[in-house]
This record gives C-alpha cells, sequence and structure tokens, in this order.
C-alpha cells in the first residue's frame, strides 16, 4: 500500500521550511518510511509546468527559451519523464510532495494530476494550509514588496485570500474526505512548528521530527526594511521591457532582513476592512472544510488601530532614524573584494 500526501500550501502558510527541512533530510526520513523525493525541494514549478496550460506564457518559461508551445512541450514531457521515473522507483509506504504554486489555478489542472498521481500510488490525500484573513493580507503585502511591488498599491488593492478559488478544484476532484485543511496559526501547530505539524497529521510520532535538522524560515521584515525595499521598487524595478533588471542585485533581501526596528504589521481597522469584501470566500472555507479562522486571526487590540494614513506616515518617520543608522553602519564597513 503506497501512499502520498501532497501538500499544496497555501502561500505564506511555512511551506518552504517543510520543503527545505525534508528535503535535506531526505535520508533520516527515508529511515522511519517517509520518501520526500530527491527531484527537488518545491514541486510547485515542476507540477505546473506538466499540468498548467499555456506555460510558455509565462515570464520565467519565457526567459529560460521555452516561449512557443512547441518548446515548451518538449520541456513538460522531460520534466514528466523526470518526475514519472523519479516516483516510480519508490518502495517506501508513505511520500510527500510539497508545492505551493499547485493552488495557482488556473495554470494547473487537477484532473490531470490525479490522474497521474493515482497511476503510481494506491492513495493521494491532500493537505493544505491556511492563514486567517487578516493575517494573510498582512503577509501577503508584505512578500508582495519583497517581489518588487509598491506599498501604496498594494495598500490600495489588498491581495485577496482567494480560498475556495485555490482549493474547490481539490475538493471537487478528490472528495472531502481525501483534502485536510488546517489553519496556519503557531497556537494551533503541533509543537508550534509547520514541519512538526504537517509530520503529524501524516501519521508520523515525534521520534522523528526530533531528529531532523529543521529549516526554519522567519521573513517578517521590519518597517525600516519595508521602506527600503519599496524605494528599491520604485527606482530599480525587477525586470525591464520583460527582462530581468542586471542593476537590482540579489542580494537585496538579504540585506534587507539585517535592518531592525517595528516588525512589519499593518492597523487593525485596514486588516478588518480588507477582510470584509470577502466574507462568502471565508465562509465557504469554514462551511466545507470544518476550518474556523475568526478565532484564529489578529484580534481588536492585537494590532495598531489608527487611520491608515497616519499611521503609515508615522512608521515612514520613525523608519528614517533606523535606515540612517544602517546606511551610516554601512559606509563603516571596510570594502571586501
Amino acid at each position: 500500500m503506497k501512499k502520498l500526501i501532497l501538500h499544496i500550501g497555501l502561500h505564506k502558510t511555512g511551506s518552504t521550511a517543510v520543503q527545505e527541512t525534508l528535503h535535506k533530510n531526505r535520508g533520516i526520513g527515508l529511515k522511519h518510511g517517509l520518501h520526500y523525493p530527491a527531484f527537488t525541494a518545491n514541486f510547485s514549478r515542476a507540477l505546473c509546468g506538466i499540468f498548467g496550460p499555456d506555460q510558455h506564457k509565462l515570464l520565467v518559461n519565457q526567459l529560460s527559451g521555452h516561449d512557443t508551445p512547441e518548446k515548451f512541450a518538449r520541456a513538460r514531457k522531460a520534466t514528466s519523464k523526470r518526475l514519472l521515473n523519479d516516483l516510480s522507483t519508490i518502495a517506501e509506504p508513505t511520500t510527500l510532495i510539497s508545492g505551493e504554486d499547485a493552488t495557482a489555478l488556473p495554470l494547473l489542472d487537477v484532473g490531470a494530476l490525479s490522474r497521474f498521481f493515482h497511476s503510481m500510488f494506491d492513495e493521494v490525500k491532500i493537505l493544505a494550509y491556511v492563514r486567517p484573513p487578516r493575517a494573510h493580507i498582512n503577509s501577503i503585502i508584505q512578500q508582495k514588496i519583497r517581489k518588487g511591488e509598491r506599498l501604496g498599491k498594494l495598500l490600495k488593492d489588498p491581495p485577496a485570500p482567494l480560498y475556495r478559488a485555490r482549493l474547490e478544484p481539490y475538493y471537487n476532484v478528490f472528495g472531502a474526505e481525501n483534502i485536510t485543511v488546517k489553519a496556519f496559526a503557531p497556537k494551533t501547530l503541533h509543537r508550534q512548528c509547520i514541519v512538526a505539524d504537517v509530520l503529524n497529521q501524516m501519521g508520523f510520532d515525534d521520534e522523528l521530527y526530533d531528529k531532523l535538522t529543521v529549516d526554519r524560515k522567519n521573513d517578517t521584515l521590519s518597517w525600516p526594511a519595508t521602506f527600503y525595499l519599496n524605494a528599491i521598487n520604485k527606482d530599480l524595478p525587477i525586470y525591464v521591457d520583460g527582462k530581468p533588471n542586471r542593476k537590482r542585485e540579489r542580494h537585496l533581501i538579504s540585506n534587507a532582513r539585517k535592518i531592525t526596528g517595528e516588525k512589519f504589521a499593518l492597523p487593525y481597522s485596514y486588516l478588518n476592512q480588507g477582510c470584509s469584501e470577502y466574507t462568502d470566500d471565508i465562509a465557504w472555507v469554514e462551511e466545507k472544510l470544518g476550518v474556523k479562522l475568526s478565532p484564529l486571526d489578529i484580534q481588536p487590540g492585537e494590532a495598531d488601530d489608527r487611520p491608515l494614513a497616519h499611521f503609515i506616515a508615522e512608521k515612514r518617520e520613525e523608519a528614517f532614524i533606523s535606515l540612517s543608522r544602517y546606511l551610516h553602519d554601512l559606509n563603516l564597513q571596510p570594502a571586501t573584494k
């Protein structure tokens, strides 16, 4: 009996920590009957590449030279064959595959994905985590700034959770009995760790978790770091004329993480207003998937509640002090070749 757990995110729920930890610790997992394929740590690109239509239109594939249906078809075939060969050799009873972009519909054909995995595994289960809506908005805005977007634009049009759009295809294809969705909140996770919780959901005891070297990811930036990246995003966009901007250094995010200050957190009133537009989406998650999000979300009193414009203006002014100190210290560092 061979079982596959397909972990599909969602975004900003610790997926990278799960992927990096279990991929780097594959040998330990194998000794406990858990197979995390050597193919890659994050299966997002592979899954979208195999099961997603019009992949040749995506910038990442165009930059790789797979910019026509014919060229991408060859790449798709090669990826599919390699993954099939890798999975067909699995002897362990339980396999985990993780890729948060597997919910990036309509880029993915969930029916085709289901047929592909059921051809190799006796049982396929879906595991997903979702951030409560206010926490989601707060986290995704910061993530998008890291990816080159501007704070002002994001605040005017906050990113929607899209719970139903991302999860309903899996609910319909695999059935309610084969999909488990949990809220991503530290107080609800086993041992307050996403890696421990995923293993616990799969039926492994803590003996395996205790042997792992957990690759912990904490990407929360400070407000000064946020304004630093926001300014850079204006003058040095990630792409220029559809091509990577060579003037934008890859280490910018690493530098931003070094800038100390109050952690990025938006006012409660703003986050609450953003959630009011997605009540039907939230209700679907709670009704169909049985996940109660509201009690685990950011609550009144846990975040600043000043008007957004006044709040941002004050954070910007406070950030100048930290940024000035950071730039001063940076200037004093000895030059390296």
